[in-house]
């Protein structure tokens, strides 16, 4: 007997396959390319499981990919400039607004209001005009100042539907007796819902 062993023939590792090629042959990946080019031939059973599928595990979409979505963007403008009215209804100030246009239709919520003063200690009120409709006093922003010289930070958020093709919103303002002033006037439109 010899003290020699014949040498074992070594084995070749090699990576494992991913994707089909680990599990299927060519022509396996051949039935299956072909079958699922035409999705429009898939059996019924199988795209209410697909539809159902899809609607419990949502794919996580950033909004920024869905073009044409313009909800949850705000438009701003504000009008410093320190100005007067003895109206007893809604009127513009030597500065109108602000004013913001070009508002397509959908559901909006409206951040609006402004610095006030009036000279005999009356309400003051700052109210939204859509399209040119007169303003009421139940979406306005309103103070009763304590005396002739306090000023009153004021603001208000309410919710509307515009209806037409394209809106506009503008402050309007009024007083309920003597000189209102009004200063650091802003508006902020959000739109919520189409």
């Amino acid at each position: 007997m010899s003290d020699y062993a014949e040498p074992k023939e070594q084995t070749k590792v090699s990576t494992p396959a991913r994707g089909p090629e680990a599990y299927l042959d060519p022509d396996e990946r051949k039935f299956w390319q072909r079958g699922l080019g035409f999705p429009e031939d898939f059996p019924p059973r199988f795209k209410s499981w697909l539809v159902d599928f899809i609607a419990v595990n949502i794919p996580q979409i950033p909004i920024s990919q869905i073009v044409g979505f313009s909800q949850f963007t705000a438009n701003q403008v504000q009008v410093v400039t320190s100005e007067t009215t003895t109206s007893l209804t809604y009127t513009n100030l030597a500065t109108d607004g602000p004013t913001i246009s070009g508002l397509s239709k959908g559901t909006y919520l409206l951040l609006f209001g402004g610095i006030i003063e009036n000279s005999v200690g009356s309400h003051a009120f700052i109210s939204v005009s859509v399209n040119g409709a007169t303003p009421v006093d139940a979406d306005a922003a309103s103070a009763e100042p304590i005396s002739t010289t306090a000023d009153f930070n004021l603001s208000r958020a309410v919710t509307k539907s515009l209806d037409a093709a394209s809106n506009t919103v503008k402050l309007q303002y009024r007083v309920g007796a003597g000189t209102g002033t009004f200063y650091n006037r802003w508006l902020v439109v959000l739109r919520i819902g189409n």
